[in-house]
């Protein structure tokens, strides 16, 4: 019976042809047997979906939790998870999060729908989803004029 119950799990779940990351690792192309035409995912779109329990609350008061700053991202790496999944290391050092292939694939079909939740969910919060850049000549220039009043005001 769990063989059987195995076997029609197995056969109702996606089948994945190949996995590829592209462009300088900004993209993960995913290719489907059911699908016309492979699938290119951003690493930020992934990262901000991904499955790590941090990302979706450790309870049940717990809403999910949507990472701003991740438009530069990149994919270090791919694990593979036995026959049903991958886990993706990020260029922020996430690697916790577990992207079953239906996971995938539902990523992939509504990509468009889900990058528009993922934005509109991080306006809301006020978030952005570029990383903050500091200018750390200004601030270190600052800081020097500082330190420079102040050694002035000690002598």
């Amino acid at each position: 019976m769990l063989r059987r119950s195995l076997a029609l799990l197995s056969a109702q779940q996606p089948a994945i042809v190949g996995l590829k990351v592209l462009k300088g690792r900004k993209y993960l192309q995913a290719t489907f047997k059911d699908a016309a035409e492979p699938s290119v995912l951003s690493a930020e779109y992934l990262r901000a979906y991904t499955t790590s329990a941090e990302a979706l609350g450790h309870s049940a008061t717990d809403k999910k939790k949507w990472p701003s700053g991740k438009s530069a991202v990149t994919i270090d790496k791919l694990w593979q998870v036995g026959n049903y999944a991958v886990t993706i290391g990020f260029s922020d050092g996430h690697s916790s999060g577990i992207y079953s292939w239906p996971h995938l694939h539902d990523l992939a079909r509504n990509k468009y729908k889900f990058m528009r939740a993922y934005i509109v969910a991080l306006r809301e919060e006020k978030k952005s989803r570029h990383p903050v850049v500091v200018n750390r000549g200004y601030k270190e220039s600052i800081m020097s004029k500082v330190s420079e009043k102040i050694r002035k005001k000690s002598a």
